[in-house]
């Protein structure tokens, strides 16, 4: 029997080509997962599809550094060009391909500031990412000034919190996620909500008026950074928040025109960034009636696609808070929504996780959509000692020093205190100052709770006994809550194997 912490749950041996349930984000072996019937997580009961289930390369890049051999990348898919099937209002995709980005990226990321092991792992997971759509809230209340963004003090290396209105905010953002996606190599489109002039459909938006592309791999990249700067500026917010429309719209054009790239094996992101819950405009429908149809949209949009959604907020207004995190609660879609960087600091402390300082760095990578699951349930649980460990080691692994041991938590322990010494500090939003990336003391507890210390061993192997006996019979017997009732699936939820 392997280490506890780095045994899969169900056969109890080292995770061999472990895959990550995007949906809950437990992991197992390959072969384990593909012999689960129903497609159910052992684990959380939480319904799952054949494509979210992927490769979990934090896991297994570590487990391969242990054992000496090379870490695993994510594979480079096929190239294609781009060919368009509609007319594009921009053609400066018209080029895209969709490739691996590899090492290099890894290596171009740490010489920007990137901790190498969170370059290495934005380098696999999010390397499928073949086109990232920001939507951009640009309303009448986006005007209100209640907003904020972090802009670096003269002269220093910290960091001040600059109070602006929503739109502001907004825009600081959308600009952040330009210039990072350059860095990444991932072409992105900003989408203006409400288009100057009044509301048309998409086939009539001007580039560089009502929607901006920029492209890493065109020959103007810097050009097209500046007309997004340019579009931001003019822009005056006024109007509705008609998300539906533009949801439904976009859908359309990633159907049509980037299909192949789904076939490549392709993902895209959609980021609302908002304000707002949504209206329907001129429609006279009730705002719960336009609720309820964007949450339709939404689930029609990520069925149909390989799409995940992110919806940052840009208000504390506790109506909106409370429809998004109800939506991201309640329908069973793939959408994370995230707040401002402090509110998100708070709220990842909340869940069990203070140990880790929540940096700019890593809110950039939440806000603008990223497939690294770790980041993903920063929010949403205590990460657990296994997934701790793992961060904790890609955020303080070097280029050219072996991994952090992953299965010896004392030793693990000591080595991460080392390596932190070394390693820069980070802006830490809670306490408006440069702080360790992780915080020694809490960081103990995290990777080995309290209950966990006195075990013996022959307690261990008789729990994880027990529990593969009850795995079994889950695994050869549908075990519903009530025996009487088989839960419920929506309809798109089947295993596909």
């Amino acid at each position: 029997m392997a280490d506890s912490e780095v045994a899969c749950p169900v056969c109890m041996l080292e995770y061999n080509d472990p895959q990550l349930l995007a949906s809950c984000g437990h992991t197992f072996c390959k072969r384990c997962v593909a012999h689960l019937r129903p497609c159910l997580c052992p684990l959380c009961r939480v319904p799952f599809q054949s494509r979210d289930v992927r490769p979990n390369y934090a896991l297994a890049r570590m487990l391969s550094m242990l054992h000496g051999q090379a870490a695993p990348s994510a594979p480079a898919p096929e190239s294609h060009r781009l060919q368009a099937v509609v007319p594009l209002v921009s053609q400066a995709l018209s080029g895209l391909t969709l490739t691996g980005q590899g090492p290099d990226l890894a290596r171009s990321l740490a010489r920007q500031g990137v901790p190498f092991g969170i370059a290495q792992l934005i380098s696999d997971e999010d390397s499928q990412i073949a086109l990232r759509v920001f939507l951009l809230d640009n309303s009448g209340s986006t005007a209100t000034f209640d907003g904020k963004y972090l802009s670096p003090v003269s002269g220093s290396t910290s960091m001040q919190v600059v109070p602006c209105s929503r739109w502001e905010e907004l825009c600081q953002t959308a600009l952040r996620q330009a210039s990072w996606n350059l860095s990444l190599g991932i072409p992105c489109e900003f989408v203006l909500l409400n288009p100057p002039g009044g509301q048309r459909g998409f086939g009539a938006f001007r580039e560089g008026v009502d929607l901006v592309t920029v492209d890493p791999r065109s020959n103007n990249a810097q050009a097209q950074l500046a007309a997004l700067q340019r579009m931001l500026q003019s822009t005056r917010p006024s109007g509705l928040t008609p998300l539906l429309e533009r949801i439904q719209e976009i859908q359309a054009r990633l159907s049509s025109t980037y299909s192949h790239l789904v076939s490549q094996g392709g993902r895209f992101v959609l980021a609302i960034l908002t304000d707002g819950v949504p209206t329907s405009a001129g429609s006279g429908l009730p705002p719960e009636a336009a609720q309820a149809q964007v949450a339709a949209a939404l689930r029609h949009l990520t069925t149909m696609l390989p799409v995940f959604v992110v919806v940052r907020l840009c208000t504390d207004d506790s109506p909106v808070v409370e429809y998004y995190n109800n939506l991201d609660e309640e329908e069973e879609l793939p959408l994370e929504v995230i707040d401002d960087l402090e509110s998100e600091a708070r709220e990842v402390a909340a869940k069990g996780n203070s140990w880790l300082t929540y940096s700019p760095l890593i809110h950039t990578l939440r806000e603008g959509g990223t497939l690294v699951k770790l980041l993903d349930l920063l929010d949403e649980r205590t990460l657990t000692p296994l997934e701790v460990r793992l961060l904790v080691g890609h955020l303080l692994q070097k280029e050219d020093e072996p991994s952090l041991p992953l299965s010896d938590p004392d030793a693990f322990f000591r080595q991460a205190g080392i390596r932190l010494k070394q390693a820069p500090l980070v802006y830490d939003p809670l306490r408006q100052a440069m702080m360790p990336c992780v915080d020694m003391k809490k960081l103990r507890p995290a990777m080995r709770p309290a209950g966990h210390r006195g075990t013996s061993a022959a307690s261990a192997c008789g729990c994880f006994a027990a529990f593969r006996g009850l795995l079994r019979q889950c695994l050869s017997v549908p075990c519903f809550p009530d025996a009487r009732q088989p839960p419920r699936h929506h309809g798109h939820h089947h295993c596909g194997h």
